[in-house]
């Protein structure tokens, strides 16, 4: 197993997250909901206030030497009714950096700061159905599926390209 290093994202990794961001969106474009034309039109400083590293929010890295291999984005949503829940998002990979434990040691990272924010109760989180994996992942860390919402996205401009997603939720 490899191990790797996990830290918070900042503004100045802008390129290296616009590079991952980029490969994951193109490599695996139906596990997003954003496509790489959508990312990438997005400005270099409203990327790099996405790692400014909000009060509620964040973007996790896991570096092997130089390299970030992989990252998760986490968010605390707003409003009075609503910040008792957290978001996790964007959880890539790179292929050549998987089966090491690395999307476990960016998750229990996430876990461990969002359980130090006070009144957040649970975290949320969505998933390709049929990515397996990635679901016994969440499982193992304790997420349970809440509901499946079926045409959470499409593939392309095919109507049957439509791809459910499995909710999950970890209540803290």
């Amino acid at each position: 197993m490899t191990t790797a290093y996990i830290r918070q994202l900042e503004p100045a990794d802008q390129k290296l997250f616009f590079q991952l961001r980029m490969e994951a969106l193109e490599t695996h474009p139906e596990s997003f909901g954003s496509t790489q034309a959508e990312f990438a039109a997005q400005s270099e400083e409203d990327r790099q206030r996405q790692l400014s590293g909000m009060e509620d929010s964040f973007v996790l890295g896991a570096f092997l030497g130089e390299n970030l291999v992989g990252v998760l984005g986490f968010f605390r949503r707003k409003g009075e009714k609503l910040r008792h829940k957290g978001v996790i998002w964007g959880v890539y990979v790179l292929p050549a950096a998987r089966r090491n434990g690395i999307a476990r040691a960016l998750l229990s990272e996430a876990l461990q700061r969002s359980r130090s924010m006070k009144g957040l109760d649970a975290i949320l989180l969505t998933v390709v159905s049929s990515n397996h994996s990635a679901k016994s992942l969440y499982q193992s860390m304790g997420f349970t599926t809440y509901g499946q919402e079926r045409a959470a996205l499409r593939f392309g401009s095919e109507p049957t390209n439509l791809i459910d997603e499995d909710l999950m939720e970890l209540v803290l």
